[in-house]
């Protein structure tokens, strides 16, 4: 079934009743939320304390280019991975006992176990970035070396091959990286459908 299917139903039979500091806080909020000075101390926090509207990835270094293509993929995991540590947590939605579901592979699934497996997957995708070709960096460092070679229409130029100590050799290596461009085709695929079921999330990142 399609990613994109898409089913909920709600049942807040079984939900624990609010605490009493929830139901101050919403006392307070219904009598001085549209006063001018609520609003103009809210403003200055949003602003300069707590920015909740801008979103800087943990998962990216400070101090290094990024394309729009990764960033993208970064930031909506870290907008989820924001949700569930700091709003998600236990005393504002009661997510497993109030059924709130959703259709991952034709079975219907509870929104917050759908969560916490696309966040582990992101961390077994942060930690294997920049690992698919290790085992062929090995391999080639044993068993090649590179050289130069000028272009004949200009010396000036050079061209980066690679000679390999035997012809198996060099057919392992090209396995070796068969393997590892193949194994990283199948994470993007798995990163791009998490990223979908972030998507279909996105109504849920709510408390």
């Amino acid at each position: 079934m399609s990613l994109l299917d898409d089913s909920h139903s709600l049942d807040f039979s079984n939900v624990k009743p609010r605490r009493w500091y929830s139901k101050l806080m919403d006392w307070f909020f219904d009598k001085y939320q549209w006063t001018w000075w609520y609003r103009k101390w809210c403003s200055l926090k949003y602003r300069y304390i707590k920015k909740y509207n801008t979103v800087i990835p943990r998962s990216l270094p400070k101090d290094d280019w990024v394309d729009r293509r990764e960033l993208l993929v970064h930031v909506m995991f870290e907008v989820l991975q924001q949700f569930v540590e700091k709003e998600c947590s236990p005393g504002f939605v009661d997510w497993k006992r109030s059924n709130h579901t959703i259709v991952v592979d034709g079975e219907d699934e509870n929104v917050r176990d759908v969560m916490d497996d696309v966040l582990a997957f992101w961390d077994r995708y942060i930690r294997g970035m920049g690992s698919y070709h290790d085992d062929w960096h090995i391999f080639r460092e044993l068993h090649a070396e590179n050289y130069t070679s000028p272009f004949p229409d200009n010396p000036e130029w050079v061209t980066w091959k690679t000679k390999w100590d035997s012809e198996e050799n060099e057919k392992e290596g090209d396995r070796l990286f068969e393997e590892a461009n193949q194994k990283e085709r199948d994470l993007e695929k798995e990163l791009h459908d998490n990223m979908i079921l972030i998507v279909r999330l996105q109504k849920y990142l709510w408390t």
